[in-house]
């Protein structure tokens, strides 16, 4: 023990007797309420949850658990997968899936949830994996998760088009166009929308690298975004109609995560052109749901995925709900407007 200062000395002699002996008294007391407040936090278990979830029948599956010092890695697992254990928060938690080479290469889903709320999530398709992973105590719950379901395809119900079907020309003004805009990550220049869209921004909103956008109602918003097709759907650029099916893999998982459980989907066009002489893909598909907060009933979604000549394309995703179909014509302003930059 370290003897006191000369000046905490003087101190100690002009304070009175009572005062002493309380602060000593407070100081153990916060020295065991630290105690005991370390034991009811380190190391307290917790209930963890992986799930896997597809349109597969069975998945490739790595998965940590305290059980295993290294890794398991199984072949052939029959999804839906889940797997219930205890972990302390400092304990390092991971699940990743991909499809088997002799199975169906279709969407996959792995969640963790951690006493029984969603803490991560991720999606996949064709040969990408889905990867969740973190500790149980420095994950969050994720606000508007979604428990997959646990009986199969997790895919959302659309009806899809067979066939090439022109976008049409929809009708109305819309909002003026005030100048042109470049995201410079996704190397697409196009057209900036003026007043009720909020100035283009490069600012990172979401996943997205360069946005517009404005309120349409309480919690309900039009959006425009662009950026590099994200890994997860980067399964599905493959073979000669891979901008096709990426552009469907993008509205899927956007109508997956941003919309709640019983929208259904309808493609109303579907169809190959150019933007700056690169080859390119648009989906426009019709989002009809019901909720009680919201006027609106459907959201006009509008994927366009260019081949901009890096190794990932990028995309712009447009989408305004029928509250507001005096603006839809903007879809055809930013179609049309389209450039690659480099």
């Amino acid at each position: 023990m370290s003897a006191m200062s000369p000046r905490a000395q003087r101190i100690s002699k002009n304070l009175p007797e009572w005062v002493v002996v309380v602060g000593v008294c407070l100081l153990l007391s916060q020295g065991i309420a630290a105690i005991v407040w370390a034991s009811n936090t380190i190391g307290d278990p917790k209930k963890v949850t992986y799930l896997v979830t597809g349109e597969s029948s069975d998945a490739m599956l790595t998965y940590y658990t305290p059980d295993t010092i290294e890794r398991d890695t199984v072949a052939g697992t029959l999804l839906p997968f889940r797997m219930d254990f205890q972990a302390d928060g400092d304990e390092y938690l991971r699940i990743a899936a991909r499809n088997d080479e002799d199975g169906t290469p279709g969407a996959l889903t792995c969640t963790i949830m951690v006493d029984g709320r969603i803490v991560e999530q991720d999606r996949a398709s064709g040969t990408s994996e889905a990867s969740c992973s973190g500790t149980a105590k420095r994950l969050r719950p994720i606000a508007g998760a979604k428990l997959p379901p646990l009986t199969g395809a997790v895919a959302p119900e659309v009806r899809r088009l067979e066939k090439t079907v022109e976008m049409k020309r929809y009708p109305g003004a819309g909002a003026r166009v005030v100048g042109r805009v470049t995201d410079p990550e996704a190397r697409l220049s196009y057209a900036e929308l003026g007043r009720p869209w909020e100035p283009f921004s490069t600012e990172p909103y979401g996943p997205y690298t360069g946005s517009q956008k404005f309120e349409t109602e309480a919690e309900w918003q039009a959006m425009l975004g662009s950026r590099v097709v994200d890994d997860g759907v980067m399964g599905s650029y493959s073979g000669p109609n891979r901008l096709r099916d990426v552009a469907a893999a993008i509205q899927d998982a956007r109508q997956f995560d941003n919309f709640r459980d019983g929208t259904t989907g309808r493609d109303v066009a579907s169809q190959p052109f150019e933007v700056s002489g690169r080859p390119a893909w648009v989906l426009v598909r019709e989002l009809h749901f019901r909720q009680p907060d919201l006027r609106a009933t459907m959201d006009l979604s509008v994927v366009v995925v260019v081949d901009t000549g890096q190794v990932r394309p990028s995309s712009v995703w447009i989408d305004i709900p029928n509250t507001h179909q005096r603006y839809w014509s903007d879809v055809n302003k930013i179609v049309r407007s389209l450039q690659v930059v480099s």
